[in-house]
């Protein structure tokens, strides 16, 4: 992965790249669905390189994580924390950082106290970061939680306390 390139660009270069290649995957996906046989398929996955059924697509973020992940899960005793650290600077600027965050948390094994601000603009990964890598409560997080009647369910269920919107 070019990492380089990706630190160049603008936070709304990026954004325009994320939504460009989510659209294009978004499409062929549909049409993959919609093919009627073997031939027709193998037409699509020319016309659409970067689609594979079953993958999510593979936007600056997921090539980032991936990157990142194959790296981390080396088990480099000579890791350069500089590496590390690029590659979480520039998940934190993809549209999909909320995620991105919550699974390097999850990869690393622990709490990640500089992506929680981003973390917590989503009641989804805001969740799932708090039942699956805090392991408590994630209060800084828990109004964009409430935001999802299913999220501040399964969240306050969790962790023993009401799960009244309106508490």
């Amino acid at each position: 992965m070019n990492i380089e390139k990706y630190e160049q660009m603008t936070d709304e270069e990026i954004g325009e790249s994320t939504h460009q290649i989510e659209n294009e995957w978004k499409a062929a996906k549909q049409a993959y669905k919609q093919a009627e046989n073997e031939e027709q398929r193998k037409a699509i996955l020319a016309k659409y390189p970067n689609f594979r059924p079953g993958y999510l697509p593979k936007t600056i973020g997921r090539r980032t994580l991936v990157a990142l992940q194959q790296y981390l899960q080396a088990g480099i005793d000579l890791a350069e924390d500089r590496y590390v650290e690029r590659h979480k600077e520039l998940l934190l600027r993809c549209p999909d950082a909320p995620e991105l965050a919550f699974h390097v948390a999850r990869m690393s094994g622990g709490v990640w106290p500089e992506a929680e601000t981003c973390i917590a603009t989503s009641s989804q990964w805001s969740m799932m970061y708090a039942l699956h890598v805090k392991g408590e409560r994630f209060e800084e997080a828990e109004n964009t939680i409430r935001t999802s009647e299913y999220c501040w369910s399964r969240y306050t269920s969790h962790f023993g306390f009401g799960g009244d919107l309106t508490e």
